[in-house]
C-alpha cells in the first residue's frame, strides 16, 4: 500500500477546495466560470405577438343584440327566455306570462299577441313601435325555434 504524506494530504484537499470554490464563487456573483465566446453566443429571437382580430358583429349579429334588448326591456319581465338572460315574474300591475324555454313562439302568432293586445299585453303594444314588435318577434322565433313545444296564442 501507498503512503502519502500529511502534507502531500493538505495540498490535495486545499487544491480540491480552490478547484471547487472558484466556479461556485463566480456562479454566486452572477459571473461565469468559463467565458463563451462570440462564436458560441445565439440569440433567440422572440415571437412577434399578434394583435387579436376585433370582427365588426355582422348584421345578423347586430340584430340577435338588438332583439334581446328589446325582449329584456319588453317581453322578459313577464315571459322567462334563459337566452335573453330574463327571469319574467311579472310586474307589479302584472302578471308573469308563460315561459318560452320550453315553447317554440310562432312569428305572427307573436305579433298578434302584441297587437290585437291578447292575453295582458295592452300595455306593452302602446309602449312599443311596430318595428320593435316586428324585430322581438323576429328574435323570439329565432330562439326558440328548436324548443319542443308549439306555442299558441292564450286568450285571456
Amino acid at each position: 500500500m501507498l503512503r502519502v504524506s500529511r502534507r502531500l494530504r493538505l495540498l490535495g484537499v486545499y487544491l480540491l477546495t480552490a478547484a471547487l470554490a472558484v466556479p461556485a464563487t463566480l456562479a454566486w456573483a452572477g459571473g461565469e466560470a468559463t467565458p463563451k465566446t462570440p462564436a458560441t453566443t445565439t440569440t433567440v429571437k422572440k415571437p412577434a405577438v399578434k394583435k387579436p382580430v376585433v370582427r365588426k358583429p355582422t348584421a345578423q349579429q347586430k340584430f340577435m343584440i338588438e332583439g334581446r334588448k328589446l325582449y329584456k326591456e319588453y317581453c322578459g319581465k313577464c315571459h322567462a327566455l334563459k337566452v335573453a338572460n330574463s327571469a319574467g315574474f311579472g310586474g307589479p300591475t302584472t302578471e308573469p306570462g308563460p315561459s318560452f324555454n320550453d315553447v317554440r313562439v310562432n312569428y305572427r302568432r307573436s305579433i298578434n299577441a302584441v297587437v290585437e293586445s291578447i292575453g295582458g299585453h295592452e300595455t306593452i303594444s302602446k309602449k312599443m313601435t311596430f318595428k320593435e314588435i316586428e324585430d322581438v318577434s323576429r328574435y323570439t322565433a329565432i330562439v326558440t325555434k328548436k324548443n319542443p313545444l308549439p306555442g299558441t296564442v292564450a286568450y285571456g
